[in-house]
């Protein structure tokens, strides 16, 4: 057996959470059970797993399925769990100016998803303050750096500047790249990576 992608607990937590949310009333009882203990399994993956917070995209979707679980299940633990995580993340945020994962084609669209999807579906006032938070930063940022004139519909991003840094032709200009802090309309100094993990520790 290959090793375990663990994100599927995010992923199909997601999406069973929207099957009970859209189609409780639809479901029979005994499949109605099931959907719900894949959710509190997913959740319980979720918390066992505590992924750091520059992990963009499950960060966003995890704490989404672990707020949403929690009232669901009406698990006072696993609110609280899901409470300090995006404590974490919106502290992580607004302690460096932007997402780890910052102008990314593909992680900005998730974020603004799955905070949508916490003020949709998620009640908790606290929770539910912290995702406006953070996906109101993720439309800024988008908003900010679309190019709809240009083939590529981003600037540069996060991973962009990662692989210029490490290719031994990267250009000097990409080389000394400012890392644009979109939220706080600020440049930071010093490598664009600066906030985010090494590798091994963001496929932990």
């Amino acid at each position: 057996m290959g090793a375990v992608d663990f994100n599927w607990a995010d992923f199909n937590g997601s999406t069973f959470l929207l099957i009970l949310f859209r189609h409780r009333d639809k479901l029979p009882p005994t499949l109605n059970a099931i959907v719900r203990k894949a959710i509190e399994r997913a959740a319980t993956s979720i918390r066992r797993r505590d992924i750091t917070t520059y992990y963009t995209n499950i960060i966003a979707q995890g704490s989404y399925v672990v707020l949403a679980a929690a009232e669901t299940l009406e698990d006072k633990d696993l609110l609280e769990y899901g409470l300090q995580r995006m404590r974490r993340w919106a502290a992580l945020v607004d302690m460096s100016g932007s997402f780890a994962e910052y102008n990314s084609p593909a992680y900005t669209p998730e974020v603004i998803r799955h905070t949508t999807s916490i003020r949709m579906f998620v009640r908790n006032p606290e929770a539910r303050m912290l995702a406006e938070r953070l996906h109101d930063r993720a439309w800024q940022q988008l908003a900010t750096h679309w190019r709809p004139h240009a083939t590529a519909s981003w600037s540069n991003g996060a991973r962009l500047f990662e692989r210029h840094r490490k290719s031994p032709v990267a250009s000097k200009e990409h080389r000394q790249c400012r890392y644009l802090s979109v939220s706080c309309g600020t440049k930071q100094e010093g490598r664009p990576d600066q906030y985010r993990p090494a590798r091994s520790q963001m496929s932990r």
